[in-house]
């Protein structure tokens, strides 16, 4: 992994001295995103999305693209029709939601544990996993099956079978399009 890593930033430094555009046909999502200044991701010989690698990870437009760049929650949410999203207590802005049920989708890592009396939606944690930087948890929700990524900073991580409450802030969740697939 390390020697990948560093050749990946050999390309790239080669790619930006060279001054030339480069295409790179790849499945490898983070060798993708890590050498790219625009990404193209494609399904079945079609176009999802164009747009610089963080922008398509972090908003991606349909399901497809959400659970092609890594991990991802895809929620059902209720939009109020005035760029707000709920799910339970928790409401957020969401430009462009409308009214009625919708899918969202939301990072793992952008996920985190709300304080005792926020606004929050509640779920109960299924598995849990020690991977030396950070936790990866999975859990069970009415909005759907959620994947949390919790950064290992010491404090304690909710065991299996303990129901907690979720957040997200405004600008974790992106709108995906009616009729996407995963």
């Amino acid at each position: 992994a390390k020697l990948r890593e560093e050749m990946q930033g050999e390309l790239r430094q080669i790619q930006r001295s060279i001054g030339t555009t480069t295409i790179l046909v790849t499945h490898d999502q983070h060798e993708a995103m890590a050498l790219s200044d625009r990404i193209v991701v494609m399904n079945k010989g079609r176009v999802e999305q164009i747009g610089a690698p963080d922008t398509v990870y972090g908003a991606p437009d349909t399901a497809f693209v959400a659970n092609f760049l890594g991990k991802t929650n895809v929620l059902e949410a209720s939009g109020n029709g005035s760029g707000q999203v709920a799910i339970e207590t928790l409401s957020v802005p969401l430009a462009g939601a409308p009214t009625g049920t919708l899918r969202i989708a939301v990072r793992p890592e952008r996920l985190s544990f709300a304080a005792e009396g926020a606004p929050g939606f509640t779920a109960c944690i299924t598995s849990r996993v020690f991977q030396g930087a950070h936790w990866l948890l999975t859990a069970e929700s009415a909005a759907g099956p959620v994947t949390l990524i919790r950064h290992n900073d010491g404090t304690a991580v909710p065991r299996e079978g303990e129901t907690v409450k979720l957040r997200f802030g405004p600008g974790d969740a992106a709108l995906l399009a009616e009729g996407s697939d995963a």
